[in-house]
């Protein structure tokens, strides 16, 4: 045993650092219509480009019950890889908006939707793109069906060349859920070392299932303690029918990490998210490393 340690709507958007930005309350109807443009601007850019946009993302987990904090937090990851693209073509970065400290809602949503539309800006130039998307607010779309199309647009980011997640992608993810659940221990009052058992090699569906086993336990903590009222309970994903890549075990973190997000502001934490700095040299073994702390971090709240 060891112990771990615990310690494109306008240009102003894309440097916004906070939710201040003039977006309107939105409902999934209308964050649907945001990502639907993305995804019209990001054909547009594979026309260009001669590569081909995935029509869908076939195989992967089915989402249960996605809120807007599980969208917003993929919004995040694709902002980023669409940040990928603009370095390789030589543009500058920008920041993404700070997470919310209360429930995430669509505001916040549609200001990272707004957000993540301009990143698209000067790559429409790098293309030689002249065309003009366009879509319709369509009607009974839910947030699941937001966060799906979400999914799509980040497999199309990775087929313009955005490198695919691997170990060090979602050992950020990871070590910025431990560091959540540190603020908890805080706030709780808990300073009781941890300690897991160390991995020996692990392949990625093994992380995956162990991050559905931390979601189980997020769940069943909210469950028995009746201080932590979570909007829409702790949600779930169901099994993958293929070997996990890494993609989605960024998909069942991030799905972590907007429910610790909102176990936090059941309790009333105010302080904000702190995001592991980007890693290097990372495994899957290390990323199932995190998992385990967050699961032993979690049983003792």
């Amino acid at each position: 045993m060891r112990i771990l340690s615990t310690n494109i709507a306008s240009a102003a958007l894309a440097a916004v650092v906070g939710f201040s930005a003039a977006a309107t309350a939105q409902n999934a109807d209308n964050a649907f219509q945001q990502v639907a443009l993305l995804n019209a601007e990001l054909n547009f850019l594979h026309e260009a480009n001669l590569t081909t946009a995935p029509a869908d993302t076939q195989g992967q987990a089915v989402l249960v019950d996605r809120l807007p904090r599980h969208v917003l937090q993929k919004a995040r990851e694709v902002f980023f890889q669409a940040q990928a693209l603009r370095e390789i073509n030589g543009y500058g970065l920008n920041d993404f908006p700070a997470l919310p400290l209360g429930e995430a809602t669509g505001t916040e949503v549609a200001a990272a939707l707004d957000g993540l539309l301009s990143q698209l800006g000067d790559l429409r130039d790098a293309y030689g793109v002249t065309a003009q998307a366009d879509a319709t607010v369509p009607q009974g779309k839910s947030w699941s069906d937001v966060y799906h199309e979400l999914n799509i647009a980040g497999a199309s980011l990775v087929a313009l060349g955005v490198p695919a997640a691997n170990a060090n992608t979602v050992f950020r993810v990871a070590a910025t859920v431990v560091s959540d659940l540190e603020q908890i221990r805080a706030h709780q009052g808990i300073t009781a070392p941890i300690e897991v058992a160390v991995a020996d090699t692990k392949n990625p569906t093994q992380v995956y299932e162990h991050g559905l086993a931390l979601l189980a336990d997020l769940r069943a903590l909210v469950d028995r303690n009746g201080a932590i009222v979570v909007p829409g309970s702790i949600a779930g994903l169901t099994p993958l029918t293929h070997d996990a890549h890494g993609s989605d075990v960024l998909d069942v973190l991030n799905s972590v990490l907007a429910e610790v997000a909102a176990i936090k502001a059941a309790l009333g934490i105010s302080s904000q998210t702190a995001f592991a700095p980007s890693q290097t040299g990372r495994s899957p073994a290390l990323v199932f490393d995190q998992v385990s702390t967050a699961m032993a971090m979690v049983a003792i709240l």
